[in-house]
């Protein structure tokens, strides 16, 4: 096979097709020149699909093998990963569902509104009882009163959108209380209770 030629203005002649084409058409390599391929990607594609229609049953049989003897290595790089991420991926989670029950009510809905991101902005007290927010993740449905969660002040149900104008933090106690009541509604019904 002939080298990749490259060209001093960021690109690189593919020596399968012999196009000429920028770098970034070229899949990453830490053992090739220049770290980069010397086939481009739409020869390797081509290439690969060749090999597979001629041969399928082979090379199927082999990535399952494959697949079986690393299993022990994938589930403990997964489950590293898992541990790793989790605030992420449940910030994330948090923000989709938010974003999906909006977008049914037709509602605005900004991107960006995370436990974490309001708590900077709005600290770590309970506005609705003074006391303060547990930040800490709790696995599974265990109950935790003073866990810190999105509120929205005038609610979704009652056509508030999710938006920085509309979202607070506050403890999962008060917002199970407060309900689909907007906030002044709130405060009445609670000093009626008094």
């Amino acid at each position: 096979m002939r080298k990749a030629l490259d060209h001093e203005d960021g690109t690189r002649t593919c020596p399968n097709c012999g196009e000429r084409q920028s770098i970034e058409a070229f899949n990453l390599d830490k053992l090739a020149t220049g770290g980069r391929r010397a086939i481009c990607k739409a020869c390797r594609r081509a290439a690969e699909k060749r090999r597979w229609e001629a041969e399928p049953g082979r090379l199927r049989s082999l990535a399952r093998k494959n697949y079986a003897k690393s299993i022990d290595v994938r589930r403990a790089k997964d489950k590293e990963r898992y541990e790793r991420d989790k605030d992420k991926r449940i910030a994330l989670a948090t923000e989709s569902v938010h974003r999906r029950r909006v977008r049914m009510t037709m509602e605005p809905s900004d991107r960006g509104i995370t436990v974490a991101a309001l708590r900077e902005k709005f600290g770590d007290i309970c506005p609705y009882c003074g006391q303060p927010m547990s930040f800490e993740y709790v696995r599974g449905r265990q109950y935790e009163p003073r866990k810190a969660t999105i509120e929205h002040i005038i609610p979704l149900s009652g056509g508030g959108g999710h938006t920085w104008a509309n979202s607070m933090l506050c403890c999962w106690q008060c917002n199970l209380r407060k309900n689909r009541r907007t906030r002044e509604e709130w405060v009445i019904s609670m000093r009626d209770k008094r």
